[in-house]
């Protein structure tokens, strides 16, 4: 691998995963890095830059970096078209999605399949989060070039993979108004959660929970898969990951298989200082471009 891309953050994880990735992988030879310029986001970031920076020069690799507003999405996909224009597919990516926005993480995934022929995604998760990690959800958005289908005579489900914050399920539910929503329950981390579901989300007439284990792509592919194909031929579907980042592959993949499902993103307007402390290097996840694939012949199919 010869190309390292991740996203500046305060967590102690992002510092951390990076000097771990660069001691397992001599040979990088160049570092893309992205952060958002936003005061509420750079206050707690500027430092991290100057980290960052050190470390790249310690180790004698080429920085580059390219900055963007949290609230201009097409601006922020522009960026990172321009900045990572120079890849070809015979480079080798490392994506470190640990700290990485989720509609960050889907644009990189965009244009890493358009440009890159070998590429692995690594996922560090911390030991512990905060209570209280994000607060005040914004305007949802759609994932630019993966918005799926949307057809005038058919009804709108919404499939939620739940994470620590119900307010934004409840303001994904009021922007879309869906018909049915489907609500995924990580059984990695309920004890985080309330436990009367019902009564949580008792505003929300129409409903299904299904239960997943968010910390796995694989469960969560296949989990959003028994999800998705009842409902394909009479509804449009709506996906958005709330929970650990790693999730969001699973249903990455599962959107490249069912093209006509949208991919959504449900920001917050703040984060917590202590959203997190620590990182666990005893489950780093790692999943390699090859899993990501999907055969075109088999779109659809059992």
């Amino acid at each position: 691998m010869n190309t390292y891309i991740t996203f500046v953050s305060w967590e102690d994880r992002f510092a951390e995963s990076l000097k771990n990735d660069l001691k397992n992988h001599p040979d990088i030879q160049q570092i893309y890095f992205f952060y958002f310029l936003d005061e509420q986001f750079f206050t707690k970031t500027q430092k991290y830059v100057d980290t960052l920076e050190s470390i790249v020069n310690n180790n004698d690799v080429t920085l580059k970096k390219a900055s963007f507003s949290f609230k201009n999405y097409l601006e922020t996909w522009k960026a990172i078209a321009n900045k990572i224009e120079d890849l070809t597919s015979t480079d080798e990516v490392i994506l470190n999605i640990s700290t990485m926005p989720r509609n960050i993480i889907f644009t990189m995934l965009h244009f890493m399949d358009q440009k890159v022929a070998n590429y692995e995604v690594t996922y560090y998760s911390p030991f512990t989060h905060g209570e209280n990690l994000t607060k005040n959800p914004s305007k949802p958005q759609m994932i630019l070039q993966h918005g799926g289908i949307m057809y005038p005579e058919k009804k709108t489900a919404l499939i939620v993979i739940l994470g620590h914050d119900i307010k934004r399920v409840y303001q994904l539910f009021n922007y879309f108004e869906p018909y049915v929503m489907l609500i995924g329950l990580g059984t990695d981390h309920q004890t985080k959660l309330p436990l009367d579901y019902n009564t949580e989300f008792e505003g929300i007439s129409k409903k299904e929970i299904f239960k997943v284990n968010s910390f796995s792509h694989e469960e969560v592919f296949t989990a959003l898969e028994e999800q998705i194909k009842p409902l394909l031929e009479n509804y449009n579907i709506l996906l958005c990951s709330l929970g650990p980042k790693i999730e969001a592959m699973g249903m990455y993949k599962v959107h490249k298989k069912y093209p006509d499902t949208a991919l959504v993103y449900a920001p917050s307007k703040d984060y917590a200082d202590d959203y997190s402390s620590g990182t666990n290097f005893t489950n780093v996840k790692t999943i390699s471009s090859a899993w990501l694939k999907i055969d075109e012949q088999n779109k659809y199919l059992d």
